[in-house]
């Protein structure tokens, strides 16, 4: 093989070489345009990432606070409990004994009053009832002067 044979082989081979070059070029154009893409995207991922965080330090913080505040809250529910018991023992002890003295008073009061009124009503009831009995003398005596007149009339 000559110089000649060898340089169009050669060349031949540099133009394959060439062509593979090329087409690895546009792959590689295509790579680089993927690897942006990607790069933009990490940085998007990452931006987000950084909020996520930051809303989660916010999140822990706010959950902490809330913590105190439902501790604040047991604290004063327990307080309120022991005011409430406070409360029921002095009814069951201080007001239901009052108000059982109020009820014994007021029934002897009403008794008394009763005691007050019941000779009046008596008296009223013995009123009509020696009215009704004056009425019926009255007509006993009538009925009976007329039995005399008929026997003085008939004998």
């Amino acid at each position: 093989m000559t110089i000649d044979e060898k340089l169009d082989l050669i060349i031949d081979d540099m133009g394959f070489v060439k062509t593979k070059l090329n087409s690895l070029e546009g792959r590689m154009d295509k790579l680089e345009e993927r690897m942006d893409k990607l790069e933009e995207r990490m940085d998007s991922l990452e931006k987000d990432v950084r909020e996520l965080k930051e809303d989660v330090a916010v999140l822990k913080t706010d959950v902490s606070e809330l913590k105190e505040d439902v501790a604040v809250l047991k604290t004063d529910v327990s307080d309120l409990k022991v005011s409430v018991h406070g409360m029921n023992i002095v009814i069951e002890n201080e007001i239901r004994r009052n108000i059982d003295f109020l009820v014994d008073g007021h029934t002897l009061l009403n008794n008394r009053i009763d005691g007050l009124f019941m000779p009046a009503n008596a008296i009223e009831v013995l009123q009509i009832e020696v009215s009704g009995l004056k009425s019926r003398v009255l007509e006993l005596e009538t009925q009976n002067k007329k039995k005399r007149k008929k026997k003085v009339a008939v004998g």
